[in-house]
């Protein structure tokens, strides 16, 4: 190159760091440190001779090759090799100025030497800018810190495909700037992302483990407290089964009083009540009653409500308005959680004559032989622990023959479907008016019970269902 430019001398650029590029006449060519040229190398010269296989276009250089054969030979062009720069080197078979390229296994030394006079020429040296090593390991750590910050957080897919896009953004641009004669190496910019996120997932997977380690033993713990719970619930359930008059037993409270009664709580255990006793006069005291709430307090206030109604009521000389008020009383004292309870008293004398006390509760029906359905409306008062010393009336009505007199809780007018449908007040009736054909009282409850339960179509009871029924023999 110098001589094809006839200059005396080749210019060098750099400090004590290393050489940064040559000059050579008006040509400058990047060289690295140790003043190495990188040409952008092709592929070997097509074969020309005869036999050999035809090279496609993408393969094609732009060096011409000539053998020296060729050249010997009479009548050629005088002017073959004007404004040429010519390399004269040696390709017949045995030469040792054979080598490797990373486009060919074998070629000669000549046609690199052409390759790296082109990329002189041309401005077409490959060159590693001094910039491209910093910005590859800012990039490198923009990625440890996106991994850093996104790989715990986003899902795994997330993730994954960031990383491809990460990868492939790496090797666009190296590719990129492979064809704008600069080496910029994409590794940097990956191997430190990549190990970082390689890392955090390890992190995770262990963390992940010792979470579920944890969870496991929590769902172990809470299992043996549910379970612990639950038989608690189910010893508390039959305490409280066993504190209301069996209904196998009902039939025998009184010999003048067809009765029965069923009692289904929401849930293990509940606020409704009931309980029906025989004076020895030959009256017939029932009560029903629906603690505010549902669940363990519901029950605890129900079991005190029924021992206090009961203890009250039995006794002889206590008139009905009395028993009432007592009750009232002994509720409201201590009650620092504000719980109430509803409750219907009545009592039955053998003439059919009835006596009712209502503190807030459901007014009672009464069904007929023939199916019709009445309400006994009822002026009654708050429920009981609201105002203490409400005078709570005596109201009297009558119990014909044959007559069914139904009492219950709002367990039966407030009942729900799956899309929280009430069962009306007419549905109630209805299903008190064909319960009344029944044979017997009991069956009569059945039918009611099933007609709810029916309609709940299977979904979790919204509250206590309780429902007492009784006629005259």
């Amino acid at each position: 190159m110098r001589v094809a430019e006839g200059v005396n001398t080749i210019g060098l650029e750099g400090d004590k760091s290393g050489l940064r590029a040559l000059r050579i006449g008006s040509h400058r060519v990047p060289v690295d440190a140790g003043g190495r040229v990188e040409p952008r190398l092709a592929v070997a010269p097509p074969d020309v001779s005869p036999g050999a296989r035809k090279v496609s276009q993408r393969e094609r250089v732009p060096y011409r090759t000539h053998s020296a054969v060729d050249l010997l030979r009479q009548g050629g062009d005088p002017n073959l090799f004007k404004d040429s720069i010519v390399l004269v080197g040696l390709t017949a078979a045995g030469t040792s100025d054979v080598v490797t390229t990373p486009r060919d296994t074998e070629t000669y030394g000549v046609f690199v030497q052409a390759q790296a006079v082109d990329a002189i020429l041309r401005g077409a040296a490959l060159q590693a800018p001094a910039w491209g090593a910093p910005l590859s390991w800012a990039v490198g750590f923009g990625c440890v810190l996106l991994a850093w910050l996104g790989v715990p957080r986003a899902p795994m897919g997330l993730v994954i495909s960031g990383a491809l896009v990460e990868t492939a953004a790496a090797f666009g641009g190296s590719w990129i700037g492979f064809q704008n004669n600069l080496l910029i190496d994409p590794l940097p910019m990956l191997a430190p992302g990549a190990a970082t996120s390689a890392v955090m997932v390890v992190m995770l997977f262990v963390e992940g483990r010792r979470v579920q380690a944890r969870l496991r033993t929590a769902l172990e713990d809470e299992r043996v407290i549910a379970a612990r719970i639950s038989t608690e619930l189910a010893v508390a359930a039959d305490i409280q089964s066993g504190m209301l008059v069996p209904r196998a037993e009902l039939a025998r409270v009184s010999t003048a009083v067809e009765l029965d009664a069923v009692l289904e709580p929401a849930r293990s255990v509940g606020g409704d009540l009931y309980d029906a006793f025989a004076f020895d006069d030959g009256r017939f005291c029932f009560l029903v009653g629906d603690v505010t709430g549902k669940g363990v307090p519901a029950s605890l206030f129900m079991a005190l409500a029924k021992a206090l109604s009961r203890s009250l009521l039995v006794r002889p000389q206590t008139s009905l308005e009395a028993a009432v008020a007592g009750i009232n009383a002994e509720l409201s004292r201590d009650n620092g959680q504000a719980m109430a309870v509803s409750l219907l008293v009545g009592v039955l004398h053998l003439d059919g004559r009835l006596d009712l006390r209502s503190a807030g509760h459901e007014n009672p029906l009464i069904a007929t032989p023939t199916g019709e359905v009445r309400e006994i409306r009822l002026r009654g008062g708050p429920p009981l622990c609201v105002v203490d010393d409400f005078p709570y009336v005596v109201e009297s009505h009558h119990l014909a023959p044959g007559e069914i007199l139904v009492a219950f809780t709002d367990g039966l007018t407030e009942a729900q479907a799956p899309d929280g449908t009430l069962f009306s007040r007419d549905q109630a009736l209805a299903a008190i008016s064909r319960g009344s054909q029944a044979a017997t009282v009991s069956e009569m409850l059945d039918r009611i019970v099933t007609a709810v339960r029916t309609f709940e179509a299977g979904s979790e009871p919204s509250d206590d269902l309780t429902v007492l029924a009784l006629r005259l023999r």
